[in-house]
Formats: structure tokens, C-alpha cells, sequence
């Protein structure tokens, strides 16, 4: 696991590249003190594997960020995590997650980037043939979060 901070507007930005799992326990200990900016904004999109002793770990580094942020592109398997643990949102809020569809016409898969504020849980018409897709993860439920 990977984690570049960078300034964004008056607070910082932190985004994750790799597995949420042993291997990322290193980085997660002494993450929480590089956080301390607000606003603060933890981008996951690039996370590709999540298992039970990251998301752990997870949940203790973000129960030590009191102050409220944002999560943005959360990964499926996150999402799933989220639904039964809430814990590995600590002070955080989701602003955005991706869903893969499928395009029932053509059998397109894309990942969809779905934004809570305003989603919907029936993904756009398929961008190479205008058919329905469907979101085979449970997005109603990610949007209820």
C-alpha cells in the first residue's frame, strides 16, 4: 500500500494505491498525524484488494481521525466492508463509490463512478450501444449508507 499527500485547496488530499490487507499495516500506523489537515479528503479509487486484517486496521487508523472527512471513490469491496462494519468510515462520509455494470444488450462491463449525493441506483444506458446495464453490487444499499 501506497499513500500520496498532497495539498488540496485549504486542507490535504491522501490517496491509496494497493492492498488494504497485511502488507499495508506499516503505512496505516503512522498515517493518522499526516492527516491532521481539514478539510481532508482519502481517495481509495486505486485500492485493489481488501481482506479482514486490513480492514481492521483500517477501522482503528480511522477511529484516531476524530475530525470529520471524506471518502471518495470507494472500490466495491470497501463498500461491501462498509455495510456490515461500519467502523471503516470512522468520522468519515462517503462522497463517491465505484460499481461496475454490465450492459444487458451488448455484455459491456465498465466501472461507473456514482456519487452519493444525487446517485442512482440504476446505472446510465450503455455507452456502446445505448442497452440497460445493471449494477450486479447491491448499490441501493451502498447509496443508503
Amino acid at each position: 500500500m501506497n499513500v500520496k499527500i498532497v495539498p488540496a485547496g485549504a486542507g490535504i488530499e491522501a490517496r491509496f494505491d494497493g492492498d488494504l490487507d497485511e502488507s499495508a499495516l506499516s503505512v496505516l500506523l503512522g498515517l493518522p498525524p499526516r492527516l491532521a489537515a481539514r478539510p481532508l479528503r482519502l481517495v481509495l479509487g486505486r485500492v485493489r484488494r481488501i481482506n479482514s486484517v486490513g480492514a481492521g486496521e483500517w477501522a482503528r487508523c480511522m477511529e484516531q481521525l476524530a475530525a470529520p472527512f471524506e471518502l471518495h471513490e470507494c472500490p466495491e469491496t470497501f463498500m461491501d466492508y462498509a455495510l456490515v462494519a461500519r467502523e471503516v468510515l470512522g468520522a468519515g462520509r462517503i462522497a463517491s463509490f465505484l460499481a461496475s455494470a454490465e450492459c444487458a444488450a451488448c455484455r459491456e462491463e465498465t466501472v461507473l463512478l456514482v456519487a452519493m449525493a444525487g446517485g442512482s441506483a440504476v446505472p446510465p444506458a450503455c455507452g456502446a450501444c445505448g442497452g440497460p446495464r445493471t449494477y450486479p453490487a447491491p448499490v441501493a444499499e451502498y447509496l443508503a449508507l
